[in-house]
């Protein structure tokens, strides 16, 4: 018995750890910086709110940065918990964006600050973009979530 619970523990953890080591994989500086037209020159993790880690690029405290998240094992149920979760304490309502996966919200901060979180069977993929006009950030993330669907 305890080998069994101990195996499903064990699962739960590489998981968790997959998902995680995912955000600073699926997206390179290079591909961020030519989307976006910024100058980053590599990533970095930092836990989120909910305790998986995001994939920093830029200077976290700085005026301008862009965060990457992967979620896995996300329902169309769950997508909204899960917008919250990335989102950590933020109260900005998000709104839907269709085209982009099975599912897609967009946060707009007016006037800098812009993410999307979308998922695509039971991946979700968060880019949010602080710093940047969101006239040019949003169609730039949509293309940056849909290479890493891509690769997932």
């Amino acid at each position: 018995m305890r080998f069994a619970i101990s195996t499903v523990l064990l699962c739960v953890v590489i998981t968790a750890a997959n998902a995680q080591d995912k955000s600073c994989r699926v997206l390179s500086a290079g591909e961020i910086n030519s989307a976006l037209g910024t100058h980053f020159s590599k990533s970095q993790a930092e836990p989120g709110k909910d305790g998986r880690l995001n994939c920093v690029y830029g200077d976290p405290d700085g005026d301008q940065n862009v965060r990457v998240a992967v979620a896995d094992h996300i329902g169309a149920e769950q997508f909204k918990q899960e917008i919250i979760a990335m989102n950590g304490d933020n109260p900005t309502p998000t709104k839907p964006f269709p085209g982009l996966g099975d599912q897609a919200e967009i946060l707009e901060i007016s006037p800098s600050v812009t993410g999307i979180f979308a998922r695509k069977e039971s991946t979700v993929v968060a880019v949010l973009a602080v710093g940047l006009p969101p006239q040019q950030a949003k169609p730039q993330i949509a293309k940056l979530i849909r290479l890493a669907f891509s690769r997932l």
